[in-house]
């Protein structure tokens, strides 16, 4: 495959130079109130619906590829609900979903087969699983468990996985291909433009260059499908971008992508040198046991330098090394800390109400701050307002959270039992689930993200 730096390709109408004006776009008016924005937004829908009527794949890799690309709701915590692609509203409802639906209409009258929805591992439990909360959830609305509004906040995440497969089953491998190759560049594009700009976005009373939907999940994404869409002078030059993002101190890179690192490391030594592994192994039990003081010198070289992001990670990862015990970590003010304290809330919650750790509590569960360790996290640092008035905290911070509060013991060892089997398999759903548990959160835009490349993998897997 020649290197996208070099030759722009063109897929009936799907280009690299449309991705990247909008792209640009997106930077110059992030966080604008301008009128322009919501008029760009429609425009680029009317694009949409242009190619929609002609080429119908360039329709749907358009959409995919603006809702990625899309600075969202994660950098809007200090401000209203932006009017740009992702937000643009049409009263109360959001054009972008109103516009799925759209898209579904016409990969129906493609007939598209039934059976995409349990033709691969992921496929079939999510199909599964959305169905069951939105069954539970509904029951436990109507006996007053669960918030009204938190299950349409629910139903409004899970329920586009039956459009988005569909609409990606119709795309050939070549275009979504291009598709991830197009929003990987962008994504950089996106950073680079904004570090200039001097865009930024405010999380935890930290400054971070604005993020999309996939700018996240930009790093353990080069790792698992490198040898697939990319050259190797790509590979090296993403990989000298991404390195110079980290060093600015600005690219919001959590401790849970150092957990995935550490996981993939031992995931590659486990498939490509088997009878090394029990080498490898001891010699990272080493490193971790070492960690704590190496933390520190890298810690203080970034202090020394005047970084304050960077340190502030290594001061999560130091923390969470230094103390023994799991209830202290849970009282740290930190995204790990953050972990810890839903995880032992979950726990406890669950533990003392069997029925919902049988049955599961649907879609719009929620649990109580049992140990008053979610309550400083309300507000910009994660959960709404409303959580806090009504004590039922609503979006846990990891998919495996959410899997074992909704859907119960059941789909909780379902779920472990794939990662598991997709390990012995030696197969890439592996990386695909540990990235989806560790670093996203629950929304369409991640939810379209996981299943885009889950498909994607699937082809090049087993057909």
């Amino acid at each position: 495959m020649k290197s996208l730096l070099l030759k722009v390709p063109n897929y009936k109408g799907y280009n690299i130079l449309v991705v990247l004006s909008f792209t640009i776009f997106e930077c110059i008016f992030y966080k604008s109130s301008s009128l322009l924005v919501p008029v760009v937004a429609i425009l680029e829908y009317l694009v949409i619906f242009f190619y929609l009527s002609k080429n119908i794949e360039t329709g749907f890799a358009y959409f995919i590829t603006f809702t990625l690309l899309s600075a969202g709701w994660g950098n809007f915590f200090d401000t209203q609900i932006p009017l740009n692609f992702w937000g643009v509203r049409i009263g109360p409802f959001s054009v972008n979903i109103i516009f799925s639906v759209l898209l579904l209409i016409f990969a129906i009258k493609k007939r598209f087969p039934i059976k995409i929805f349990w033709d691969f591992p992921i496929a079939l439990f999510l199909t599964i699983f959305i169905f069951y909360i939105l069954i539970t959830g509904l029951i436990n609305v109507l006996l007053g468990n669960n918030f009204q509004d938190n299950y349409l906040q629910d139903a409004l995440t899970y329920i586009p996985f039956f459009i988005y497969l569909p609409i990606i089953y119709i795309i050939r491998k070549e275009i979504i291909s291009e598709i991830l190759r197009y929003i990987t560049f962008s994504t950089i594009f996106f950073l680079v433009l904004n570090f200039f700009l001097g865009n930024r976005s405010i999380y935890a009373g930290q400054e971070f260059l604005p993020n999309n939907a996939f700018s996240l999940f930009l790093f353990p994404f080069i790792i698992l499908l490198a040898n697939y869409i990319f050259t190797k002078r790509e590979v090296i030059i993403i990989t000298i971008f991404i390195v110079i993002l980290l060093l600015s101190g600005l690219y919001n890179i959590s401790g849970k992508h150092i957990i995935v690192f550490i996981i993939l490391m031992l995931y590659f030594s486990y498939k490509n040198f088997k009878r090394q592994f029990l080498i490898v192994v001891p010699f990272l039990i080493i490193v971790v046991f070492f960690s704590n003081p190496i933390m520190v010198l890298l810690r203080d070289f970034f202090i020394a330098r005047g970084n304050v992001a960077i340190p502030y990670k290594f001061d999560q990862i130091i923390t969470f090394l230094s103390l023994k015990n799991f209830y202290l970590v849970a009282l740290y003010p930190s995204s790990i800390g953050n972990l810890a304290a839903e995880l032992i809330t979950l726990k406890e919650y669950l533990f003392t109400h069997y029925h919902w750790l049988i049955l599961g509590k649907g879609a719009g569960a929620g649990i109580p701050d049992i140990y008053d360790f979610l309550a400083p996290f309300s507000g910009a640092s994660g959960y709404a307002e409303k959580d806090y008035l009504r004590n039922d905290y609503f979006k846990l911070h990891l998919p495996v959270y959410e899997v074992a509060l909704k859907g119960g013991v059941v789909f909780l060892f379902w779920y472990i039992s794939i990662i598991i089997k997709l390990f012995n398999k030696k197969s890439h759903y592996f990386l695909l689930l540990i990235s989806f548990t560790f670093i996203f959160y629950v929304n369409k835009e991640m939810l379209l993200l996981t299943v885009l490349i889950a498909y994607f993998i699937n082809i090049i897997e087993f057909r």
